[in-house]
């Protein structure tokens, strides 16, 4: 039985937004808009998904966790990300593998420009 490595990680962006103070005083304006109003309102928009970005920069990776596994643990870790694919497109475990072991061999070919160690 092969054995596989799953590794777990975070990316992380950075993401601006700029909002003017004439569009967020439309969203109420019966209160009259101060500096303290402004942030956090913009803030609200924010974190309910209501403003565009200006623009983003991708910080990285970061491995929160890493572990061996078997053939059986690599197809479940396989399906519980890809849970409604997999259902979809009827894999059976010996598909799920081989899509496992392609996908290093599809990030080898399209890093042409890396080194990368094997």
């Amino acid at each position: 039985m092969k054995k596989y490595v799953t590794l777990t990680t975070v990316s992380q962006f950075r993401i601006k937004y700029v909002v003017s103070f004439e569009k967020l005083q439309e969203l109420n304006p019966e209160h009259p808009l101060s500096d303290e109003d402004a942030i956090l309102w913009s803030e609200e928009c924010v974190s309910y998904d209501e403003l565009e970005e200006v623009g983003q920069t991708w910080l990285g990776e970061n491995l929160v966790e890493v572990s061996v596994t078997d053939e059986h643990g690599a197809c479940a870790a396989y399906v519980r990300e890809n849970a409604e694919y997999v259902k979809e497109a009827k894999l059976k475990p010996e598909d799920i593998l081989q899509k496992i072991d392609g996908l290093l061999q599809r990030k080898i070919q399209s890093n042409t420009k890396k080194d990368i160690v094997l």
